[in-house]
């Protein structure tokens, strides 16, 4: 009995270096994609700041010129900046239980993905139903929302008709819902019992490593105590139930 232990002891400490082995592997995955969002979301700006330089420069000592030049560089310097410490935040593992209120969350997602969904014709559209504004919630869920909208973006790369997101936040009486919904073809029906699967993907080695989606349902199972799943009655929409607990609060005003 000792024996039998001991050994399932050793398997429970193996199968938790591997969850974390893989857990880092998604986290660099995604500070990958996050790296390219940096650099595209920092050309605009950075040339704009380039310009207000030389429209200073050329203006002479005309102040209403200067001033305007100073103002635009000074609004594209703090976006700048915004950018930087949502990124840090994402990023920082001592803030990944950090409660942040819900639109806080939202509004550091769009500024890290926005841009990219754009520039592949995708439309995001935010829907906050009941009580949602009230959510807070720790802010390793910011990681799960970009894999699922990573995964939209990438379903619907070959449609050439309207292209769009959509992304319900609910707040019931007990647990709140977080709804992600694309215009793709949906996951294939054979499919649908592997996308929870470590290493599986259906894109190209070099494109995926196949761990977003397990991740993001280890980190609801085990932060969140939820659910992530595939609704059943629409393979284009995936879905996390999440009671009010610790790390998901309904704050009651």
């Amino acid at each position: 009995m000792r024996y039998y232990k001991e050994h399932l002891a050793s398997e429970i400490e193996k199968n938790k270096e591997k969850d974390l082995v893989m857990y880092e592997q998604a986290r660099f995955a995604v500070i990958g994609e996050m790296m390219a969002n940096i650099s595209h979301q920092w050309k605009q700006p950075l040339h704009t700041i380039n310009l207000s330089v030389i429209s200073a420069r050329l203006s002479g000592y005309d102040e209403q010129k200067l001033d305007k030049s100073c103002d635009i560089i000074e609004a594209n310097v703090n976006y700048l900046a915004n950018t930087v410490n949502d990124f840090l935040s994402f990023f920082d593992k001592k803030s990944i239980q950090e409660l942040k209120p819900l639109e806080d969350v939202i509004k550091e997602i769009k500024n890290i993905y926005l841009l990219q969904l754009e520039e592949a014709g995708i439309c995001l559209k935010i829907d906050l139903q009941n009580n949602a504004k009230d959510i807070r919630l720790a802010l390793s869920i910011s990681q799960v929302i970009l894999n699922l909208l990573a995964n939209a973006k990438d379903a619907m790369q070959n449609i050439q008709t309207y292209k769009e997101i959509e992304m319900q936040f609910i707040a019931f009486d007990d647990y709140f819902k977080i709804r992600c919904c694309d215009t793709g073809d949906g996951v294939a029906e054979e499919n649908i019992y592997k996308i929870f699967e470590p290493y599986f993907t259906t894109k190209d080695k070099t494109q995926g490593t196949g761990l977003g989606l397990y991740m993001s349902r280890q980190i609801v199972k085990t932060l969140f105590n939820g659910e992530l799943y595939l609704d059943k009655n629409d393979r284009s929409c995936f879905v996390i139930d999440m009671p009010y607990d610790t790390n998901c609060r309904l704050e009651q005003r």
